[in-house]
């Protein structure tokens, strides 16, 4: 009886120390992205690995307000080398949480490759000008900032984990029961 406690224990600590893992990481943190520079580029999974099929926001931030900055692009950029996807970012929208006002533009990508992605903010003027990710938008560099974050398997293989320990656990179990008395 005491052995199925120890074994129910353990299998309980280890989904506590699992589940900091899948915790959905909120708003953007710009106190590590050079942001006093008057540029940042940051995620919500900064610093945190992300499961394949999570939804990853990018958040590029600019202390140069409206009149200067347009519009924002974003290249995802693959762990395997293919080639990046660009999407236009949406905003801007005004976060207040820095000491000066911040123009933040967000995109969302849901990564499906393993492995340590980057994400770039590109930004750009009224007119357009700007090292954009394609050849053709703009030569001037206006800013570019980037981020990485590193993709881990989905939750599935956490639960393969804790599904050996368990059986590990009744194989214990099951061998304890059926223990043969070694005469005295």
């Amino acid at each position: 009886m005491k052995l199925r406690a120890i074994y129910i224990a353990l299998f309980v600590a280890t989904l506590l120390v699992s589940l900091p893992v899948v915790r959905a990481p909120t708003g953007p943190d710009w106190s590590k992205t050079g942001i006093n520079s008057g540029y940042g580029v940051t995620t919500n999974y900064h610093g945190i690995e992300v499961p394949l099929g999570t939804t990853v926001t990018a958040y590029a931030g600019t202390t140069n307000g409206p009149g200067y900055i347009d519009h924002v692009k974003f290249r995802w950029l693959p762990p395997d080398g293919s080639d990046p996807i660009v999407v236009l970012g949406t905003g801007p929208s005004i976060d207040t949480s820095w000491t000066e006002t911040i123009y933040v533009w967000t995109s969302t990508y849901e990564p499906d490759v393993v492995g340590d992605w980057g994400v770039q903010g590109i930004f750009y003027d009224q007119e357009g000008h700007g090292m954009g990710p394609l050849p053709q938008e703009g030569h001037e560099k206006i800013a570019i900032r980037a981020q990485s974050f590193h993709a881990v398997p989905e939750v599935a293989t956490i639960a393969a984990v804790l599904a050996m320990f368990g059986a590990l656990g009744l194989f214990a179990i099951k061998k304890k029961r059926t223990s043969i008395p070694t005469p005295l």
